[in-house]
């Protein structure tokens, strides 16, 4: 007997499966003259978005996000922060400044040490389309 609809239970099996963590990593860098800065991007479900910034000790940072579904949150790390792969995906060490969520969008803190953070956006539930807002004073 041929089943017409094998290749949707493919799909969806799949679907359903959890997604290898990557996501994208990008460098933060100001346009001369400036000192922040928007990005618009996505996360999907299962990954995060990884963004590195470099900052002097004594400096502010502040951060703010806003997602379409209010579904997108954050963790900023202080220098020092490991990034290591296991069969489940991506998962930082470090010391975290800051964990947010969708009801909590929005950080400000002064800076202890100069170095690399790390901005990690993740979803609460599905994909999260967002605009992320980062400043260094």
């Amino acid at each position: 007997m041929k089943r017409p609809c094998s290749w949707l239970s493919t799909l969806l099996v799949l679907c359903a499966l959890p997604l290898a963590a990557g996501g994208l990593r990008k460098t933060i860098h100001f346009k001369a003259g400036t000192n922040s800065v928007k990005i618009h991007d996505a996360v999907l479900r299962g990954e995060q978005n990884h963004y590195f910034i470099g900052a002097s000790a004594g400096q502010t940072m502040e951060i703010k996000l806003s997602s379409l579904e209010n579904n997108a949150g954050f963790t900023v790390y202080g220098p020092g922060f490991t990034i290591k792969k296991d069969e489940y995906g991506e998962e930082v060490e470090g010391q975290r400044l800051f964990e947010g969520d969708e009801k909590h969008p929005a950080w400000s803190g002064a800076l202890k040490t100069s170095g690399k953070y790390l901005i990690e956006i993740s979803s609460g539930r599905g994909n999260a389309a967002y605009d992320l807002v980062v400043s260094i004073r």
